[in-house]
């Protein structure tokens, strides 16, 4: 990973960063027009607005985990307790550890057999 070479005081050509910034430019390009497209075709018309929304609200709830997430690892001296690699891991594993619970909630609501306790009650769970 390039930022463990910076950290180690190495200094990467600037075809890096070129390089970062057309991969993040891709997935928006890739990710945002998807959904506005599902939101326009897909939705009925009086809830276009209401979709659309949602997909402002879930990119405002990034903003303020991450927001959040820099707010906590400051020290009171200005520094930070995550560092360079440390700091883009952590986003990586929590975004890893959030998809693994929502495919996981899926595959039991799928199966609503496994959601009943061993009398087969789903209220006894």
């Amino acid at each position: 990973m390039i930022q463990t070479r910076i950290d180690a005081g190495e200094r990467p050509g600037i075809i890096w960063q070129v390089w970062a910034f057309v991969i993040l430019t891709a997935g928006e390009t890739l990710v945002s027009p998807t959904h506005l497209e599902f939101s326009y075709t897909q939705g009925p018309i009086k809830l276009k607005s209401l979709v659309m929304c949602t997909y402002l609200f879930a990119v405002s709830l990034g903003n303020q985990f991450t927001a959040a997430v820099n707010f906590f690892i400051q020290n009171p001296d200005g520094t930070v307790k995550l560092q360079g690699t440390s700091y883009f891991m952590f986003f990586v594993w929590v975004m890893l550890e959030y998809r693994s619970a929502v495919c996981h909630r899926h595959s039991v609501l799928q199966r609503p057999y496994l959601l009943a306790g061993p009398s087969g009650c789903s209220a006894c769970g």
